[in-house]
C-alpha cells in the first residue's frame, strides 16, 4: 500500500518543528498554569511539537487534551483532540479506530461550525478510505474537503486533496490527470511553504516515473522528498520515503543497495511502531531475497511481514504476502502449504478487485490445481487468469504510451528550466558588470580627488616630507585601482600563466614611475615658491 498525505486540523504556528527544549519549556508552563484554558492551548503545542518524533507522547497528549476540554466545555479543544488521535492511530494501522476518532471530531466541528478545520477532517477521513481501497467513498469525502477549504482559501488542504486525488486517478491508469494534480499540489506547496505536502508531491511524482521505469528521476524525486523529511524531522516520512529509495534500487537490480534503505527504513519504523510499514518492508526484503534464490530467508522475511499485516487488517499487503508465501511452498514443492496461501492470496485479490495480484495469484495457482488434479478449479482460475492478464497487457501498452509522453514532456519542462537558469545567469552577469562599472567611477573619481587635493598643497605651506608621503600614497592607491581594472584583460592574455601576470604588472608599475617623479617635482616647486 503506497503512502497516502494525511493534514493535520490544527494551526500550530510549530507544526513542523520537533524540539525538545521547547517540549520541556511547554511542560514547564503547564505544570505552573492554573487557567484550563491556557492548559487546552498548551496541550495543543505539546501535540505538535512531538508527534513526528515521539507519537507515543503526542497520543496521551492528545488524550489529557480531551480530558480537559471536556472539564471546562471546549468543544474546539475536543475535536482537535480526536482528530490527533485519529492521525495517530492511522500512523500505527489502526484504519478502524482512526475513522471513529475523525467521525467524533467531525461531529463537534458541525456543532461549532467550524468548516476550515470539517474540511481537514474530510480529507483525512477519504485518505483513510483510500489507503483502505475504498475509492468510491474516498472521492466522496475529497471532494467534499476541496469544496469547503477552497471556499474558505485553506491552502494548505487544497494542495493535500490534490495530491490525494492524484493517488486514485494514478492508481485508475489516469497517469495525465494524477501527475497535474501532483504539479499543483507541489506548486501551492512552495508557494506557500507548506514542506510536509511538498515532500509527499516529490513522493507521489516519484511513484508515477518508477512505474514507466524512469529510475532516475524517480530517485531524485524521492530524495528531494527525503531531505524536506529530514529537515522537518518527519520520521514517518522518512520511513516510507526510505523504503521507496530501495524499491527503486530493486527494480534496477542493486540489491545490495536496496537492503541497506529497508534496513534504515526498519529502524525508523521501529521506533515509532508503525506496524503496517514493518509488514510491508519485511515482504519487500523477502522478494530480494527471492531473486537471490535464498527461499529459506525469503520465506521468514514474508512470514514475518504477513504476521504485522495482520495484526492491523491489511488487506492489500495481506494479498500480496499471502502470494509470496505460496511462491516460496510451490518452488519448495510444500504444495498444500503453498494451496492455502495461493488460495487466500486469490480471494482477497478477487475481493479487492486489483488485476496484478488476481493474475499472479491465478497463474501460481492453477497451476497447482493442475498439479493436484482439480480440473474444474484449474478452468476456472486460468479464465480469470486469461482476462486479467489481458486487462493489464493493455493497462502495458497504455503505459508505454504514457511513458514516451512523460519522457517527452519531462525533456521539454528541462529545457525551459535550462533556458530559465541561461537568462538568470544573463542577467546577474549584467548587474554584476553594472557594479563593478559604477564602483570603478567613483574609485577613479577619489583618485583625482586625492591628486587634486595634493597640487592644492601648491597654496599651503607643508613639510617637503609629508608631501611625499601624500604622493606616494596617492600613486599606490592608482596602482591597485589599475591592477584591478585590468586583471580580467590580463588574465585571457597570460592565459592565467603567474610568471606571465607578474612581468605584466611590473611593466605597469614601472610605467607610473614617471609621473611619481614628475609630480614630486610639481610639488617641490610649489612649496619652495611659498613666502
Amino acid at each position: 500500500m503506497k503512502r497516502q498525505l494525511f493534514i493535520l486540523i490544527l494551526t500550530l504556528s510549530s507544526l513542523y518543528s520537533q524540539n525538545y527544549t521547547v517540549e520541556d519549556s511547554l511542560l514547564y508552563k503547564l505544570n505552573a498554569e492554573k487557567d484550563p484554558l491556557a492548559k487546552v492551548e498548551i496541550y495543543e503545542s505539546l501535540i505538535g511539537e512531538t508527534y513526528l518524533n515521539a507519537p507515543d507522547k503526542a497520543y496521551n497528549y492528545s488524550k489529557e487534551l480531551i480530558n480537559i476540554s471536556t472539564d471546562v466545555k471546549h468543544k474546539m479543544g475536543i475535536g482537535v483532540g480526536y482528530s490527533w488521535m485519529g492521525f495517530l492511530e492511522d500512523l500505527k494501522g489502526n484504519m478502524e479506530v482512526s475513522l471513529d476518532f475523525y467521525f467524533k471530531a467531525c461531529d463537534v466541528f458541525i456543532e461549532i461550525d467550524s468548516l476550515s478545520d470539517l474540511g481537514a477532517c474530510y480529507n483525512n477521513i477519504a485518505t483513510v478510505y483510500a489507503n483502505t481501497g475504498q475509492n468510491d467513498l474516498a472521492m466522496q469525502y475529497y471532494w467534499k474537503s476541496i469544496e469547503i477549504n477552497i471556499k474558505s482559501n485553506n491552502l494548505l488542504i487544497v494542495a493535500a486533496t490534490f495530491n490525494n486525488i492524484g493517488r486514485i486517478y494514478y492508481k485508475q491508469a489516469r497517469i495525465k490527470e494524477a501527475m497535474e494534480l501532483f504539479y499543483k499540489g507541489l506548486n501551492i506547496s512552495q508557494a506557500n511553504h507548506f514542506d510536509r505536502i511538498a515532500s509527499s508531491s516529490y513522493y507521489n511524482i516519484a511513484i508515477v516515473y518508477l512505474d514507466h521505469k524512469h529510475y532516475k528521476i524517480a530517485l531524485e524525486n524521492y530524495y528531494k522528498a527525503l531531505e524536506i523529511e529530514y529537515k522537518n524531522e518527519d520520521k514517518y516520512g522518512m520511513a516510507y520515503s526510505l523504503r521507496a529509495i530501495g524499491n527503486v534500487f530493486e527494480k534496477m537490480d542493486n540489491n545490495q543497495e536496496a537492503l541497506k534503505f529497508y534496513t534504515k527504513s526498519e529502524q525508523i519504523l521501529r521506533e515509532i511502531e508503525n506496524t503496517q510499514g514493518l509488514g510491508l518492508l519485511f515482504v519487500d526484503a523477502g522478494f530480494i531475497h527471492f531473486k537471490n534464490k535464498n527461499l529459506k530467508l525469503a520465506l521468514t522475511n514474508y512470514l514475518e511481514g504477513l504476521k504485522y499485516l495482520e495484526e492491523v487488517d491489511d488487506k492489500q499487503g495481506i494479498s500480496e504476502a499471502t502470494f509470496r508465501i505460496g511462491q516460496c511452498y510451490y518452488q519448495t514443492n510444500e504444495l498444500n502449504n503453498a494451496l492455502v496461501n495461493l488460495e487466500r492470496s486469490y480471494q482477497l485479490s478477487l475481493e479487492l478487485g486489483f488485476p496484478k495480484t488476481i493474475r499472479n495469484s491465478a497463474e501460481l495457482l492453477y497451476q497447482l490445481y493442475e498439479k493436484k488434479g482439480y480440473k474444474n478449479k484449474a478452468f476456472d482460475t486460468y479464465k480469470n487468469y486469461s482476462i486479467m492478464k489481458d486487462s493489464l497487457e493493455n493497462d502495458e501498452s497504455r503505459k508505454l504510451v504514457q511513458q514516451q509522453r512523460l519522457e517527452f514532456e519531462f525533456e521539454k519542462a528541462k529545457m525551459i528550466e535550462d533556458q530559465k537558469e541561461i537568462e538568470r545567469q544573463k542577467a546577474l552577469a549584467a548587474k554584476v558588470a553594472r557594479r563593478n562599472t559604477l564602483q570603478n567611477s567613483l574609485i577613479f573619481l577619489a583618485i583625482l580627488l586625492s591628486f587634486a587635493i595634493i597640487f592644492s598643497f601648491g597654496f599651503l605651506k607643508i613639510s617637503p616630507r609629508f608631501g611625499q608621503i601624500l604622493i606616494f600614497g596617492s600613486l599606490l592607491i592608482f596602482f591597485e585601482f589599475l591592477l584591478v581594472l585590468t586583471d580580467p584583460y590580463l588574465d585571457r592574455l597570460t592565459n592565467g600563466v603567474p610568471i606571465y601576470k607578474l612581468l605584466a604588472n611590473s611593466v605597469l608599475a614601472f610605467s607610473i614611475f614617471p609621473l611619481h617623479a614628475w609630480m614630486e617635482k610639481q610639488l617641490k616647486n610649489k612649496v619652495n615658491k611659498l613666502p
